[in-house]
């Protein structure tokens, strides 16, 4: 499988096709990395291997893709990062902040969150404060 170069598919003695193609070495440390993927026919473990390396490109690993949209970053993150250490009622809190966050801003690319001009939150951004004897927050203009 020359996809890119530094591809290749094989059959191992246990009949499983195996794919793997080589991608750039990791910036910190300079090792090789590869992408593989296995399926019980040559074409089931390339459509894998393919399938593995556009969600790779389209969440940002690449030095040539683009910046991963927010909601492809979220998802990787809450699930190799934050899932396994929270107990289940902080689960579902991040998931549905995670699901709010995705209605609002999640098809954006994340390097342009920070650019001006984008809807309500163009210029300084919005500062909540206490409501005076009150424990929930209030938008500036809407204090009197």
């Amino acid at each position: 499988m020359a996809m890119g170069g530094g591809g290749s598919t094989y059959k191992s003695a246990d009949g499983i096709w195996h794919a793997a193609i080589d991608i750039e070495p990791d910036r910190a440390t300079g090792r090789r990395r590869r992408l593989t993927a296995q399926g019980k026919t040559k074409a089931v473990a390339n459509a894998r291997l393919r399938m593995k390396l556009d969600s790779y490109v389209r969440k940002g690993f690449t030095p040539n893709s683009p910046s991963p949209r927010l909601m492809d970053w979220l998802e990787t993150w809450y699930h190799e990062r934050a899932e396994a250490n929270l107990r289940p009622n902080s689960r579902r809190s991040y998931a549905n902040a995670i699901a709010r966050l995705n209605k609002i801003a999640g098809a954006r690319r994340i390097g342009s969150l920070g650019q001006q001009g984008h809807g309500r939150h163009s210029g300084r951004p919005e500062v909540l404060q206490p409501e005076d004897g009150h424990d929930h927050l209030v938008r500036p203009e809407e204090r009197a």
